[in-house]
């Protein structure tokens, strides 16, 4: 996998400022260092394209989609989000559905796997569209995305209203617990998904669901 990281310059070795520890010990005299994951891409160590050592990561299939689940219910814009457990963030977050892209995956196909996946539901006539704009960097300190077509893409289901009922405890919606019969476990992971006011969803700690639900706003003032 092509990477922007090169090996750090014999000269340049000891002004490093990053330090490696391997199992405990510090490695002294390191000049690269690749962690690979063949499901995920893969982690490299040295020399940065600024000129400074740094590290990066390179998803094997170049990036990644978030599908951004909506429904407009009485002229308001409500957004489908799912609670997951993120032990980065320190437990349960609320975010839109999303995923790395598999190996020779386009963005649309990763789009439909990755919202049946996590929501386990798919709109009956299937209306998933791209929202407009640039493939996203996650963090450009860290991820690389130069390659051709990689990044992060954006897309929408439109889910609608007759299909939701109210949650009074979440001041949300929720799928109607009927759209499948009998109840199942995929049933379950449908009932977990809440549509919340847009205004409520983009103040969520998640960035993905905030940009999502940027990209979401500017599609639908273009709409009305």
């Amino acid at each position: 996998m092509d990477t922007l990281i090169k090996e750090i310059p014999e000269e340049l070795r000891q002004k490093r400022g990053w330090k490696v520890e391997l199992n405990g010990e510090a490695v002294e005299n390191v000049f690269h260092l690749k962690i690979f994951n063949p499901k995920f891409g893969e982690v490299n160590y040295g020399m940065t394209p600024g000129g400074y050592d740094g590290w990066s990561f390179h998803g094997i299939g170049g990036g990644g989609v978030v599908t951004v689940p909506f429904s407009i219910i009485d002229g308001e814009l409500y957004v489908g989000l799912v609670k997951q457990l993120r032990q980065n963030q320190g437990g349960e977050a609320w975010n839109v559905p999303r995923g790395f892209l598999n190996p020779n995956e386009s963005h649309f196909k990763a789009a439909m796997r990755e919202y049946e996946e996590e929501v386990r539901y798919l709109s009956p006539d299937r209306r998933v569209k791209p929202l407009e704009g640039e493939n996203c960097n996650p963090n450009s300190a860290f991820f690389e995305t130069a390659g051709k077509g990689e990044g992060v893409k954006y897309y929408s289901i439109e889910i609608l209203p007759i299909q939701l009922e109210l949650d009074p405890e979440q001041n949300a919606f929720k799928f109607k617990s009927g759209l499948l019969d009998p109840a199942t476990k995929q049933a379950e992971l449908i009932l977990k998904c809440r549509f919340f006011a847009w205004r409520k969803s983009v103040q969520v700690a998640d960035m993905f669901t905030v940009a999502a639900v940027g990209r979401l706003l500017a599609a639908q003032l273009v709409r009305f």
